[in-house]
């Protein structure tokens, strides 16, 4: 089949969620099907030229590569911050808002002429704008959810320490949910990460078809030293700073947990892996030598291999966490809080140890650093869940078929 691929990134490199799923679907669909990627990049993700010539490069191995338009906001300066205040004062939707592009309609209507596909995919709920643009409302189409965006949005909303932020979250996620509703009906197939995910859709979208595919792990990338050579009582995380859920939950941790842990084990030490450190971030490291912020690292598997115990302490956001995906396929010993494992079925004392509160969580490290035998086992359970479940081989495969399902379908009489 041809498949069109709407997109509000290009996933190049694939480090990080977003860009890990969507790359590694992409290569998986494109064995199958031949596909157009088209739609949209971030200066956030390729700040230069050449970075956007890389990742065109990268994705041409393995499909068609069309027209790459700015993201409308990176062209103002403070450009998403203003867009959230025009949405907010206006009635409008950020996660909307901030993909409206008459440039980029322009581009997808010329590219469904052009291309003829026999079926779109739509990578994000803020793309649903585009659906009935000249040409595409008579492909049979899917929409693709990262996360359920509005429940995302209020439970930030729930979690928000600043009043006045809670409040525009929470009018955020409201306004969401009412446009995911309404436009719910416009596509033949909605894709979740996750069981959890497709059971909160089902909530939005009474009758609509949701399918689970889930987020995955490039297991011939991802896989542990033969031997490690790890570093005594080091701790390590990894993932994006300036992602909200990342830096709370970091804040949280070296603020809460870290006098507790250091207390009884004074020789700890922490890696914080990650670009986009918060300033009370970079504070903590200042005065702590044994907090260490390396910022973006191109390769994070010696990080995680040196490390004793994997700590993922995210208790916000949605969706489901590559981050835990990639250290279960390395193997690693995980301590995570619940809501940092949801929709992926890890099962606590077996591949994790779950902690809530500051004092479980240095509790449940301490445990593993006194325990071998313990780690040990997590960690070869860790690999082996992540080889039988989260191959990104095998959840690409199921897509490519379930967009097969949606071309047919939605042609059937």
């Amino acid at each position: 089949m041809r498949v069109l691929w709407l997109s509000h990134l290009l996933p190049y490199p694939p480090k990080g969620g977003v860009q890990q799923r969507s790359f590694n679907l992409l290569r998986e669909v494109s064995k199958r099907h031949e596909v157009l990627f088209t739609g949209m990049y971030q200066s956030a993700h390729q700040p230069a030229a050449q970075d956007l010539e890389e990742g065109r490069r990268a994705l041409a191995e393995f499909c068609s590569v069309g027209e790459l338009l700015p993201l409308p906001v990176d062209s103002r300066r403070h450009g998403k911050a203003r867009q959230a205040v025009a949405s907010l004062l206006t009635g409008g939707i950020y996660n909307v808002d901030w993909l409206r592009s008459a440039p980029m309609a322009a581009v997808l209507e010329k590219a469904v002429a052009a291309f003829e596909p026999d079926v779109m995919h739509f990578d994000t709920v803020g793309l649903a704008q585009y659906r009935h643009r000249r040409g595409a409302a008579a492909v049979p189409a899917a929409l693709n959810h990262h996360n359920v965006e509005s429940h995302m949005l209020l439970r930030r909303g729930q979690n928000a320490a600043n009043p006045a932020l809670g409040a525009y979250f929470r009018v955020e996620g409201a306004r969401l949910e009412r446009y995911e509703r309404s436009v719910g009906a416009d596509f033949h197939m909605h894709f979740a990460c996750s069981s959890n995910d497709r059971d909160r859709l089902g909530e939005i979208l009474p009758g609509a078809r949701v399918e689970v595919v889930p987020n995955g792990v490039d297991l011939d990338y991802f896989v542990p030293a033969a031997d490690p050579q790890r570093v005594a009582h080091r701790l390590v995380f990894a993932g994006r700073l300036s992602w909200y859920p990342n830096d709370s939950a970091m804040r949280m941790f070296l603020k809460d947990v870290w006098p507790l842990l250091t207390e009884r084990l004074p020789e700890v030490s922490i890696s914080v892996i990650g670009r986009g450190a918060s300033p009370a971030l970079v504070a903590a490291a200042a005065t702590d030598t044994r907090i260490s912020l390396p910022g973006f690292v191109p390769d994070v598997r010696p990080y995680i291999d040196e490390a004793q115990v994997y700590v993922c302490p995210i208790f916000d956001g949605g969706g489901t966490k590559l981050k835990i995906l990639d250290a279960l396929a390395m193997g690693a010993a995980i301590v995570a809080h619940p809501i940092a494992c949801e929709g992926i079925d890890v099962t606590e004392g077996e591949n994790v140890l779950f902690a809530s509160t500051p004092a479980e969580f240095r509790d449940a490290i301490l445990r593993l650093l006194e325990d071998p035998q313990l780690a040990g086992r997590l960690r070869r359970n860790a690999r082996t869940l992540a080889t039988q479940r989260y191959s990104f081989v095998n959840i690409g495969a199921h897509l490519a078929s379930l967009l097969e399902e949606t071309a047919h379908a939605a042609r059937q009489p």
